[in-house]
């Protein structure tokens, strides 16, 4: 039950983490609420305890209750129901996610021209999603073309970002709490979205030996992670105390022997660098999903300005920052 009026269920799908990770989101629902389609999102995770369970949804509906933008699956509410609090009810969205539409026999029997321009409007799209919510202080963490959904079955339907599992709210003042949505437990993100200072605490995505036999979007993404390999030999050698992600950066201890530096600075100058970090892991995943739809979409003229256009577009996202 949802504010007293019941919620009917049928099984429509189960969601599967394709990334070979430990178990999938759970199980997703066709449900009515008040006579108007929604969807009951129930979590389960493999190995996770009750207690974190229910914790991980009252986040999650937690962060997606605040969010209110067309470009957002909406989260409606938290039913009740003998099974505990493990379930969220969403907005219904009635197309395919992002990387289904672009494979869809559909949008492949579109010409180049035609392809780009779609391209062009969903990266759009995407970005204007990010923003909004990195302008509430908020980081998803698990962007990926499988997290975008299209509200309709048109192809120029509008695109929505859902599945703030991994999400991090920096609006939250718990210091701990903090650390460990972003670089703990709670953090869910598909490895082979992730950018390399975050990826080589989790394991490194395994790449084919002969580059040959590699897709475009794993070329990219070596690159960019033999760019960052690179930069940390650099600082090594130059005598900088290079960051190593093998160990991930725990709240520190010492705060309390600062002297006249105020720990209340400290602290928020902590939870800047998280904030920036988190914010930077979204402009990756987004570098690497794009670089994805590029090659989904088997764009034949490589040569054609907008496509090299969308390549810089992509490109640029996965650049380090510059300082």
């Amino acid at each position: 039950r949802l504010n007293g009026a019941r919620v009917s269920k049928d099984v429509l799908a189960i969601e599967e983490n394709k990334q070979g990770q430990s178990g999938g989101n759970g199980m997703v629902m066709r449900a009515s609420y008040c006579g108007e389609p929604v969807v009951l999102k129930r979590l389960k995770i493999a190995g996770m305890a009750d207690d974190l369970s229910n914790k991980g949804i009252e986040r999650e509906y937690r962060i997606g209750a605040g969010l209110r933008s067309n470009y957002i699956v909406q989260h409606l509410g938290k039913p009740s129901s003998p099974r505990g609090g493990k379930e969220l009810l969403l907005e219904a969205c009635h197309g395919k996610t992002l990387d289904k539409q672009i494979k869809s026999s559909v949008f492949q029997r579109l010409n180049d021209q035609e392809k780009l321009i779609y391209l062009k409007n969903y990266m759009a799209q995407m970005l204007i999603a990010v923003q909004y919510i990195h302008e509430n202080d908020i980081a998803h963490k698990d962007l990926k073309p499988e997290n975008f959904m299209f509200k309709d079955r048109a192809l120029g339907a509008q695109l929505k970002l859902l599945d703030f599992g991994a999400a991090v709210d920096f609006k939250v003042d718990d210091r701990e709490q903090l650390y460990h949505e972003t670089f703990g437990w709670l953090n869910q993100a598909t490895l082979f979205y992730t950018p390399p200072e975050d990826a080589t605490y989790r394991g490194l995505t395994q790449f084919p030996e002969n580059e040959d036999s590699m897709s475009h979007t794993e070329k990219k993404l070596k690159a960019a992670y033999t760019q960052y390999f690179d930069q940390q030999s650099s600082q090594t050698e130059q005598g900088d105390q290079a960051y190593l992600p093998l160990q991930s950066p725990a709240p520190s201890s010492a705060f309390s022997t600062c002297g006249a530096i105020k720990i209340s600075d400290l602290r928020n100058m902590e939870k800047k660098v998280m904030k920036k970090r988190a914010f930077l892991h979204d402009m990756f995943s987004l570098g690497i999903s794009f670089h994805q739809m590029l090659e989904l979409a088997k764009i034949k003229d490589e040569n054609n300005p907008e496509y090299q256009s969308l390549l810089t577009l992509s490109d640029k996202l996965l650049a380090p920052p510059q300082e």
